[in-house]
C-alpha cells in the first residue's frame, strides 16, 4: 500500500510570493486568497503574521490554516 502525499504552499505573503514559487517550484505556492477553495494533504503556512497584516488579513489567515487535510507546517520569517 502506498501513499501519495499532496503537499501545497497556500498562505504566503503576497509581496513574497515571486521568491517562495522560485525556491519552491515543483509544489504550488499561492496567497491565502488564491488558496480558497482548494486542500491538500500537507500545507505549508508561510509568515502567518504577514498574511494577516494583509487587507482581510484575519479571513486570509482562516483561509490558509484550513487548507490542509492532515498536516499542517508553519514558517515564521523574521528580519
Amino acid at each position: 500500500m502506498s501513499h501519495t502525499l499532496v503537499t501545497g504552499v497556500g498562505g504566503v505573503p503576497a509581496h513574497r510570493i515571486a521568491e517562495f514559487r522560485l525556491l519552491l517550484s515543483d509544489v504550488p505556492v499561492l496567497t491565502a486568497t488564491q488558496a480558497k477553495g482548494l486542500e491538500w494533504d500537507a500545507t505549508l503556512l508561510v509568515d502567518p503574521q504577514g498574511v494577516a497584516a494583509e487587507p482581510r488579513g484575519w479571513n486570509g489567515l482562516y483561509v490558509a490554516l484550513t487548507r490542509c487535510a492532515q498536516d499542517l507546517g508553519q514558517l515564521t520569517l523574521t528580519r
